[in-house]
This record gives structure tokens, C-alpha cells and sequence, in this order.
């Protein structure tokens, strides 16, 4: 770990690329109490699922000066 920490460290080394990723599973759940129609629809077609397996992935990416990076997308 102490030569992890040198190499990292070191006098030479830009703390814009030094970058620490994550990324998390987001599940796309539906209320099934709630629907969306336009008032007065007098039909609303439900599409009921057996199993939910629709899933986004959060990544989430930060330099060590603390910039966050973002790919494709402008965070406010």
C-alpha cells in the first residue's frame, strides 16, 4: 500500500487523473396504484408485468481535485 500511496502522491502526478468511478443498479419500478391518462380517458390499458427486469446504471466519477466528470450529460 505504501508504494501504491508514492506513486500516487508523487510531486509529478496531476490530481485531474487520479479518478475514482462507482456505479450503481437503478431499477425501474412502477406504482401500480397510480396511472397516466388524460382526464375524462375513458379506457386506461395497464401492462402488467410478471417479473421487472428493465434496470439503468448511476456511474458516477470524481478526480481527486474534486472535479466531477460527466459523459454526455451537463450537470448543473
Amino acid at each position: 500500500m505504501e508504494m501504491v500511496c508514492r506513486m500516487v502522491t508523487g510531486p509529478r502526478r496531476r490530481k485531474n487523473y487520479i479518478i475514482n468511478m462507482d456505479q450503481s443498479p437503478i431499477p425501474f419500478t412502477f406504482d401500480r396504484q397510480r396511472t397516466l391518462e388524460l382526464v375524462g380517458a375513458v379506457t386506461v390499458h395497464i401492462c402488467k408485468l410478471t417479473f421487472d427486469t428493465k434496470w439503468a446504471t448511476l456511474v458516477v466519477s470524481i478526480t481527486v481535485s474534486g472535479k466531477i466528470l460527466t459523459f454526455g450529460c451537463k450537470a448543473e
